[in-house]
């Protein structure tokens, strides 16, 4: 135990912060309240979604993910939560259904990543570059919500943009893309 919180602590110890979790030396809450790995691992969100007053499934109570420290982001009580609320919000914007952009199908790469990673907060022609070359999703390709294949790599595109390949790993590991990405296309489609 006092291993794993040393390596916790160490700079750059993003892979450290991971093994330690995924072994069980630490917990989430630990793991939160370090810098042992990037906010979208610590906080289970690989999208890095924002508080929005979103009832999220298995979301941490913002006075509770406040209190671990994460002011901004919201936080998930499983990996696989974190990547069913970025595939749900990915559709969601697809669909046109954003409350931020209502009626507004945001279904391209480039008409999501302005809104997603706002450019006073991001390179936005990087992000989507980054998607390009990671996933071969082209910036004006339309995205079809409910081809399961197309959506997963959206889901790791994001990830892999806002975390790194690292993350991806983690993701890939705890997170069940594919199977989450499936609920989020299923609860989309109205089906139980």
């Amino acid at each position: 135990k006092e291993t794993a919180q040393a390596l916790l602590n160490l700079p750059n110890s993003e892979e450290a912060g991971i093994l330690a979790y995924e072994t069980g030396a630490v917990t989430q809450e630990e793991l939160m309240k370090s810098k042992g790995a990037v906010r979208s691992v610590r906080n289970f969100n690989p999208g890095n979604l924002k508080q929005l007053n979103i009832q999220w499934n298995d979301m941490r109570p913002t006075a509770e993910t406040r209190k671990l420290g994460e002011e901004t982001f919201e936080s998930f009580k499983t990996p696989r939560a974190g990547v069913v609320a970025l595939a749900k919000d990915l559709i969601t914007k697809i669909r046109g259904l954003s409350k931020s952009r209502p009626g507004v199908p945001l279904d391209t790469m480039a008409k999501i990543i302005p809104v997603y990673a706002p450019k006073n907060e991001n390179n936005v022609e990087a992000y989507l570059k980054n998607i390009k070359n990671s996933f071969g999703i082209e910036a004006n390709q339309v995205l079809d919500w409910q081809n399961q294949e197309m959506l997963e790599k959206a889901v790791k595109s994001i990830i892999v943009s806002e975390a790194g390949s690292i993350a991806l790993g983690f993701y890939e590991r705890n997170g069940d893309i594919s199977n989450a990405v499936a609920e989020a296309i299923k609860y989309n489609s109205g089906a139980k």
